[in-house]
């Protein structure tokens, strides 16, 4: 439980830090480090639930990408900038950095288990925002065509 808790913290620093740099405006850096912890809570469940990377990190993506949607249209602020944030903590640093050192050391061996690794964590982030996004904009133009037909139905043409 430590440990966890060890990971939030981190994963916590490391959104704020990361949204920092990006710039983010003040009034959104508590939401934005909130979907980054969040979503790394989110990896964490599903890696414990699955021992997955793939699904793990979908998984977080996904929630950091469908939420980030979501607090953008509350906020009024580009998606972009709640998503991106909000998987940082996903993002494999210590197996890239394994992955070039072994490449560098000529250990084929380690390079192909640490990059096997990150292409699966990488294709796992990759998909999950994908799918989000792809939900979330069918989901806006679903509802959208629903209240133009509810405003439209008592016009006469």
């Amino acid at each position: 439980m430590v440990e966890f808790l060890i990971l939030l913290g981190s994963a916590l620093l490391g959104t704020l830090g990361y949204s920092i740099l990006l710039r983010v405006e003040l009034r959104l850096l508590p939401t934005v480090t909130l979907l980054g912890v969040l979503s790394f809570a989110v990896y964490a469940l599903f890696d414990y639930l699955t021992a997955d990377l793939f699904i793990a990190n979908f998984v977080g993506a996904l929630f950091a990408s469908v939420s980030g949607y979501l607090m953008a249209i509350l906020h009024r602020a580009p998606a972009t900038m709640f998503y991106t944030s909000a998987i940082i903590p996903l993002v494999p640093g210590g197996l890239l950095y394994h992955t070039m050192y072994a490449a560098i050391k000529a250990n084929g061996a380690n390079f192909l288990k640490y990059g096997r690794e990150s292409l699966l964590i990488g294709l796992g982030i990759a998909s999950g925002i994908i799918l989000g996004v792809i939900a979330v904009r069918i989901t806006r133009d679903l509802i959208a065509r629903f209240l133009s037909c509810r405003e439209n139905r008592g016009r006469k043409i």
